[in-house]
């Protein structure tokens, strides 16, 4: 390429640049020099505003709108009193592990608010949302554990009745990933220990030899990454 065509196209590409930055919103950019990268300052009127939400809302990833209908999970939401774990209605046993495994005082407002509705005998489709880090896992193993165990003794009454049967887990939880996966499968197995179920997590991270024996017995909840789970439909 002739030096006027590559000059004349590196002014073209510096202008559209020019303009993408002058068009950056919401935010605005200091012109910074090559050895002043650390200069580079950005305002936003959410880190500055004082009466800014400081609920699991506003700190989730945007975009993230509150669904109509549904119950706000901030700390102000919830009774200024907060609830112990007993308060709750779960088992003896998940409670103690809550306190003396997991070093866990009091639920978090997302559990407060989701643990009693998931535990009635009503709730049949529930969905809910909350930030990074508030306590979802829990909000749902909690409950799910809980409702697996009062099925199995009331099929100790009634051995026809019994549901465990191999290559079919009682309960799926499915994660998109193997990292959340290990994660949700970590709680799970604390929770499952205290009140004697079976959990076992199948990702693309170990042998599939290996996690079809472990599907060959009997098992209560299965925590998988899709890609894993359809292999194993296939067998």
């Amino acid at each position: 390429t002739p030096p006027t065509m590559r000059k004349k196209l590196l002014m073209v590409f510096v202008a559209l640049l020019h303009q993408a930055t002058r068009s950056f919103a919401p935010h605005s950019l200091r012109r910074i020099g090559p050895k002043s990268l650390n200069t580079l300052q950005f305002s936003s009127s959410a880190r500055t505003n004082k009466n800014a939400d400081k609920s699991a809302i506003a700190v989730s990833r945007p975009p993230f709108r509150m669904p109509k209908e549904s119950s706000n999970d901030s700390q102000t939401a919830v009774n200024s009193t907060s609830l112990a774990w007993n308060q709750l209605g779960l088992y003896t046993e998940l409670v103690d592990c809550l306190n003396k495994e997991m070093k866990l005082s009091s639920p978090t407002a997302v559990q407060q608010l989701v643990i009693p509705v998931l535990l009635k005998p009503s709730s049949k489709y529930v969905s809910f949302l909350a930030a990074t880090g508030s306590g979802k896992t829990l909000a749902y193993a909690l409950p799910l554990t809980q409702l697996l165990k009062n099925s199995e003794l009331f099929e100790q009454e009634d051995a026809s009745s019994s549901n465990r049967k191999p290559r079919r887990p009682r309960a799926l939880i499915l994660a998109p990933t193997r990292e959340l996966a290990l994660q949700i499968n970590t709680v799970c197995k604390q929770l499952a220990h205290r009140i004697k179920l079976s959990i076992q997590c199948v990702t693309g991270s170990d042998s599939i030899g290996k996690q079809r024996k472990y599907l060959d017995r009997n098992l209560d909840v299965l925590i998988a990454t899709p890609g894993r789970l359809n292999q194993h439909v296939a067998d």
